[in-house]
């Protein structure tokens, strides 16, 4: 875990690379990386706020927030059919997206990053 700030901004940046990645037709990464932009986000939102564990999945990190809407969790949900799982008993995510689903996963990605932002520029 890092600073949140530098996290936050990590992730915005990992997003608009997905966004490189889908105008190129490179849906598979342009999927992944709006899930891991938008996992990032929400550790350094819960960083900021002391949260000790953070998971990889964005549903479960949107999960801690009672107000998280119905329109953010199902974002998350559909970013996390795009998570890899990393370490000796990872998971890929499918292959073959096409350029739908990565235009679901990159605006699903922007609502979590915006529901992000939103917490945690309230909280200072």
């Amino acid at each position: 875990m890092g600073d949140p700030r530098s996290l936050l901004a990590a992730a915005r940046r990992i997003l608009e690379g997905a966004e490189q990645d889908a105008a190129r037709a490179h849906h598979m990464s342009a999927c992944v990386g709006a899930q891991r932009a938008a996992a990032m986000a929400t550790e350094a939102w819960l960083v900021a706020a002391g949260q000790p564990r953070v998971s990889a999945s964005v549903h479960e990190n949107v999960c801690l927030a009672p107000d998280s809407g119905a329109d953010v969790r199902a974002a998350a949900r559909l970013l996390d059919r795009h998570r890899i799982e990393e370490g000796p008993h990872g998971s890929a995510a499918p292959v073959g997206e096409s350029a739908r689903e990565s235009a679901a996963a990159l605006t699903a990605g922007r609502r979590v990053m915006e529901f992000v932002a939103a917490r945690m520029s309230a909280s200072g």
